[in-house]
């Protein structure tokens, strides 16, 4: 039998860690901005992590789009950027944070996929803990409220524009997601690498796959494809149905989008009480550093036997006791994560949490 993928390492750095709440720019974006930079956020993050899982992490993946976007951003509006801000342009800036805290990492990879690079990286740190028989560290870190970026994904009418309050995914007055900031780090290896190393087994990787179905830049996946990709990842994981706690979700608070997630889970889990939700809501979308913040939070809640609920959810968009707006006590440790990027880049994986 496969010798399984688990997490020893976890930490969080987002709006809910640091008590940010939704507001709105100037030119009328809701965003969630931590109140430091992007290398604090990153170097915050690490901190939180295990000084035993430290000492032995030798690989790393990166996921920040902040890396280029912000400093870019940065080099833009300066009329003359500095030697730091260059670096960061250059996508080095992260891996030289990376390499001054964690002196033993000898690799470092970038998985770029938008909103489904965590996922992608989890696949990846699949392929490299067995190769190498190692601890690898996926370090994802996203700041990009940078009014570059806020006006791009307002020119194709995806960000948060309402005046009165920002919108929950799932809600039905959803109408494109707050752009948030924040950072996660998990560090993972094999089960036999984890006792070998005297490391805590925090939740085992029961399956992760991602996949491409480009069907449009922008819109969600082909749903039958998708639909069937998901029905893939959960088969492999051998978890039947019943023992899922919930379905963490990349709802992002976009109209198609979340419609489309929702009646792909209503199809799948049609007959059980698993719950789904979306962190997004209390958040923002973190973009490249999304989905690794969102496990971090469903493993740490569910270690607490909590689901974690789509915060500000008002009027739901299907009268279904399964979207939860309020936090939830569940004694089943398996969920569901899924993230969907632009360009169809898919993921999913299905976890369980010791």
């Amino acid at each position: 039998m496969k010798d399984p993928l688990v997490v020893v390492g976890v930490s969080q750095v987002d709006a809910s860690t640091e008590n940010v709440h939704p507001s709105l720019t100037d030119n009328g974006i809701w965003i969630l901005s931590l109140p430091m930079e992007h290398d604090q956020i990153a170097e915050r993050a690490i901190q939180q992590l295990d000084a035993k899982v430290q000492d032995n992490i030798h690989t790393a993946i990166i996921c920040s789009s902040a890396d280029d976007s912000y400093a870019r951003y940065r080099s833009f509006t300066h009329g003359r950027a500095r030697p730091k801000d260059v670096l960061a342009a250059l996508g080095v800036n992260f891996a030289l944070s990376l390499k001054n805290h964690l002196p033993n990492v000898q690799n470092i990879f970038k998985a770029e996929a938008a909103c489904a690079s965590g996922l992608i990286a989890l696949d990846l740190a699949d392929i490299i803990a067995r190769a190498r028989d190692a601890v690898v560290l996926i370090a994802a870190a996203d700041k990009s409220t940078a009014p570059l970026f806020l006006n791009l994904f307002h020119y194709i009418k995806a960000v948060a524009t309402h005046p009165g309050q920002y919108h929950s995914p799932f809600d039905q007055q959803r109408a494109g997601f707050a752009m948030g900031e924040g950072a996660a780090m998990l560090a993972v290896t094999t089960a036999g690498q984890a006792r070998i190393r005297g490391l805590p087994i925090l939740a085992v990787i029961d399956s992760i796959k991602t996949q491409t179905i480009f069907t449009h830049p922008t819109s969600p996946s082909d749903p039958e494809l998708l639909e069937q990709f998901i029905k893939n990842v959960i088969a492999d994981s051998s978890q039947p149905l019943a023992k899922f706690a919930c379905w963490d979700a990349h709802a992002t608070a976009t109209p198609d989008g979340d419609k489309t997630e929702y009646q792909i889970f209503a199809n799948i889990f049609n007959d059980t009480d698993t719950a789904i939700s979306s962190f997004k809501g209390r958040i923002g979308h973190c973009m490249s550093a999304s989905s690794v913040i969102e496990i971090a939070n469903a493993i740490k809640h569910l270690q607490k036997n909590k689901i974690s609920p789509t915060h500000n959810l008002v009027q739901p968009i299907v009268n279904d006791h399964r979207l939860i707006a309020h936090v939830v006590s569940t004694k089943k440790k398996t969920f569901i994560k899924t993230s969907f990027g632009f360009g169809g880049r898919n993921g999913a994986a299905v976890i369980t949490v010791e």
